[in-house]
């Protein structure tokens, strides 16, 4: 399953062959059927679907915009080289917002002590160390308030437990899957010896697959599917 961002252009690549493996070249949008699906499983391709552009080599590319997070579903359907239909599915997130919203509570260490006072923790904290300040000698008294003060910190803490050094973790994370995603979409790509090659923005290689025929043999131009290596 692909990833994909909200409200950006996506796209995927296929290959079109003849009932004798040869590639074919020269279709354009009209000659395919595109239906495209969101996660509500309504058909959208109308609002949503972009276009169908030859690539060279008998390689196309479709585009489509999701304007929902969660998973699509692409098919393409050519009635006389696959009219049982080529489908990918794609997973929506909202990267973007999700990184500036992490970045926004970085860089503004002061709202978490307007959160403190919005929680009342501080009068919290008080009404337990009054309790603290008259502790009696019974040991069972004392057990109830350290179970009573152990229950505010919990409390406090919420039920994940999160820290910056969490938060600070998933941005990095998810910086590194965004930089994936725009090397993917802006980078190049290539067929080399049977090989598709996919390049980082900077030039330096990113991922490669191996390329196979329906026999399973590698090969170049009657590709049926990819194994990435």
């Amino acid at each position: 399953m692909s990833e994909v961002e909200l409200n950006q252009v996506a796209y995927t690549d296929f290959i079109v062959t003849d009932s004798n493996g040869d590639i074919v070249t020269g279709l354009v949008d009209a000659d395919f059927t595109k239906y495209l699906y969101n996660p509500s499983g309504s058909e959208v391709w109308s609002s949503q679907g972009g276009s169908i552009t030859e690539l060279g080599n008998g390689a196309y590319r479709i585009t489509f915009t999701p304007n929902a997070t969660g998973d699509w579903i692409i098919n393409v359907v050519h009635t006389t080289y696959f009219p049982a239909g080529k489908s990918e599915n794609f997973r929506c997130t909202d990267i973007e917002t999700s990184i500036d919203n992490i970045q926004s509570d970085l860089d503004n260490p002061a709202q978490y002590k307007a959160d403190v006072s919005s929680l009342a923790l501080e009068s919290t904290a008080q009404a337990i160390k009054s309790k603290t300040d008259n502790l009696p000698s019974d040991p069972s008294s004392q057990s109830q308030v350290e179970t009573a003060i152990t229950l505010s910190e919990t409390n406090i803490r919420g039920a994940d437990s999160d820290t910056l050094k969490t938060i600070s973790d998933q941005l990095d994370a998810a910086q590194t899957n965004v930089d994936e995603l725009l090397d993917i979409e802006e980078g190049k790509w290539e067929i080399v010896n049977n090989q598709m090659i996919f390049y980082r923005r900077n030039g330096t290689e990113l991922m490669r697959f191996n390329l196979y025929d329906a026999s399973n043999n590698p090969t170049m131009t009657k590709v049926y599917k990819r194994v990435k290596v």
